[in-house]
């Protein structure tokens, strides 16, 4: 921006107003240099909404959305907590387009991002819904409605007026007659209704390529219809293809059957043939055998001479009678084999119509069965179900009201997912004169099982308060297991199932608090020095903005363990601020994120860490928002239970 600008640049397609300095806006605008930018950034969002005529008054609460830049969050929400003009507006965090997509579909005032935002920024000025104002920081001009730019000593912005009167919005007198600023305001004025003329004359515009999409979509559809009419009977074209196909490859196979009998047929009779001819050799040489008789004989008379003649015409005849008799045998022959054949083929094909038949009655039969225990089992499903709403409806009876822990302590919250319709997790809170005791158990399995298992440690919990009264966390895990074990033994069977667990006491009355555990820890997030707290079995780092106090849990369950010692009791001193969680194992062992791998303990802290600087219930929409966006399409994997309490 060039400085000391005081007119209204027109380019294509855009409006854009100017300032250079903050000293050049009227009082409201002043804000101290000494102030980080992103303060000045949240304030100025504050004062420019107040300044921009709204198409509906929004009234004093605003929601207002911050994507991706925890800074300007965290002084927007300082300004909502320190400034009593902003104390009605309501601000919210999003990580990611999903949590922006969510947050569009439920709807806002003010959105707020910057060059640190991943999503797309085209699409990101798309998620704005009509009546909310987008302000941005570092991304191109056109698609916001007011541009901030901060420095070291100030903070400029830049008006997009186009896209504020596109979703219904218009800068006010106040902004546009601002001191050392001039604007022929008749010609501004004009300028913003040929404007609004142009954008009603390009909805109407838009509004007629709608319909007409919509009449395309309509034909589109129709001629799917169409298609898909062509299609099925195509099909069933095919199919009667393929069944007349399948008919002529049986008459090809029974052509090919009646060939090789053929075959066989004149394989016979070329053997009659050679026998034929054996046997005319053999008369050609009895004939000639005569022949010489008949020579040497030439003496005899001719009444010898005529009866040899007529004995040779004699042998003639019975030589074609006997030759007429050869082949009628052969011919019988041939016929009886193929006689033979086809009664053997007749038979072959009558005895696999019969096992056809057979199979398909068994078939059938099959079917029926099959079809009567799909009934069944799904007569059983629907029982099995209704068992488990049912146990369900039992477990959330007995698991006990949160307002138990809001009334005794200054913040807290129960963040309580199960895996299954019922769970192998559940949280335990009792009240004892001065102290709450509050635990998140983890009991061995997930679903029914698990339910079952929660049952039976629910039970022995609540007998040994009873019985036992204000004791220590200590002292009330070993009873518990005690009366676990009984139950679990009692059928004499050897049941190695158990429960994993976290238990606290806090008094209210000296601020301290108790705590043993199997298997679970503790953490505590404070900001102040608790190095005189190291001591065997904690652990102290930082995470993020705090110190982490680690209180470690004994290696053992409760139930059956070989090497049991009773359970060790810590106690620690607490201070206004400091936040206490307790937890199961799944939210930690959820796979998820871009390559599907496991939370791990290491992030779950970092989240904790970041999302404490609200107060308790925001951070269970955090992290319950997060828990979710993280598992994804991935199933989850076990149940899961996080308490948190702030001092």
């Amino acid at each position: 921006m060039g400085s000391g600008s005081k007119e209204f640049v027109y380019t294509t397609g855009k409006i854009e107003n100017y300032w250079d300095k903050f000293s050049q806006l009227q009082s409201k605008y002043d804000l101290a240099k000494k102030d980080a930018g992103a303060n000045r950034t949240s304030k100025l969002i504050h004062e420019i909404q107040d300044d921009i005529v709204w198409p509906e008054d929004p009234g004093d609460s605003l929601e207002i959305y911050v994507l991706e830049d925890y800074e300007t969050y965290v002084n927007l929400k300082m300004l909502q907590a320190n400034d009593p003009q902003y104390k009605t507006s309501s601000v919210h965090y999003l990580e990611g387009q999903r949590m922006l997509e969510r947050a569009y579909a439920k709807g806002f005032d003010i959105l707020y991002a910057s060059d640190k935002s991943s999503v797309d920024p085209k699409e990101l000025a798309k998620m704005v819904p009509d009546n909310a104002l987008f302000f941005s920081q570092g991304l191109p001009f056109q698609y916001s409605m007011v541009s901030l730019t901060s420095s070291m000593t100030d903070t400029k912005f830049e008006i997009n007026d186009l896209a504020l009167i596109d979703k219904g919005f218009k800068s006010s007198d106040e902004l546009r007659d601002m001191p050392e600023f001039t604007v022929d305001k008749a010609k501004y004025d004009a300028m913003i209704a040929g404007a609004q003329n142009s954008m009603i004359d390009q909805k109407e515009k838009t509004s007629a390529l709608e319909k007409e999409k919509t009449g395309l979509e309509s034909e589109k559809q129709t001629l799917i219809v169409e298609s898909n009419t062509k299609d099925s009977l195509i099909g069933a074209r095919e199919r009667e293809v393929l069944g007349l196909q399948s008919d002529i490859d049986e008459k090809g196979r029974k052509l090919f059957a009646l060939n090789s009998m053929v075959g066989e047929r004149n394989n016979a009779l070329q053997a009659a043939q050679a026998i034929f001819e054996a046997k005319q050799v053999s008369l050609d040489n009895t004939i000639q055998t005569l022949e010489e008789k008949e020579a040497r004989l030439k003496e005899f008379d001719d009444l010898l001479q005529e009866a040899s003649v007529k004995f040779a015409n004699q042998e003639d005849m019975l030589t074609e009678s006997s030759k007429l008799l050869e082949n009628q045998r052969n011919l019988n022959i041939a016929i009886g084999v193929v006689a033979i054949v086809i009664t053997l083929l007749l038979i072959w094909a009558f005895s696999n119509y019969r096992r056809q038949r057979r199979y398909a009655i068994e078939n059938d039969k099959q079917a029926k069965v099959l079809e009567f225990q799909g009934l069944q089992l799904k007569e059983k499903n629907t029982e099995l179900n209704d068992s488990i709403n049912y146990a369900k409806r039992i477990q959330d009876v007995m698991l006990p009201s949160t307002a138990l822990l809001d009334a005794s302590v200054a913040e807290s919250f129960v963040y309580y997912e199960p895996k299954d319709i019922v769970a192998g997790d559940f949280y335990w809170i009792q009240k004892w004169q001065d102290s709450v005791y509050f635990a998140a158990a983890d009991c061995t399995g997930h679903g029914v099982p698990g339910a079952m298992m929660t049952v039976v440690c629910h039970n022995a919990m609540n007998r040994a308060f009873r019985e036992l009264g204000g004791v220590s966390p200590a002292t009330l895990l070993d009873q518990t297991r005690k009366y676990v074990l009984e139950q679990l033994h009692s059928s004499g069977d050897d049941v190695k199932d158990g429960m994993d667990i976290a238990l606290c006491e806090w008094n209210s009355l000296n601020n301290t608090m108790s705590f043993a555990g199997a298997h679970n820890p503790l953490w505590l997030f404070t900001k102040r020095d608790v190095s005189g707290e190291l001591k065997e079995g904690v652990r102290i780092d930082t995470v993020g903005d705090f110190t982490l106090l680690e209180i470690k849990a004994d290696k053992q369950p409760i139930g059956h363990f070989d090497d049991f010692v009773p359970f060790k009791n810590h106690s620690i001193k607490l201070e206004e601020g400091d936040l206490i969680y307790i937890f199961s194992d799944g939210f930690a062992d959820q796979f998820g994120g871009k390559r599907g791998k496991k939370l791990k303990t290491k992030l779950f802290k970092e989240l904790l860490a970041m999302s404490a600087k609200g107060d308790m219930k925001e951070q269970e929409e955090f992290i319950s928002e997060y828990f979710i966006n993280w598992r994804g399409d991935i199933e989850q994997i076990d149940d899961v239970v996080v308490i948190g309490v702030k001092v």
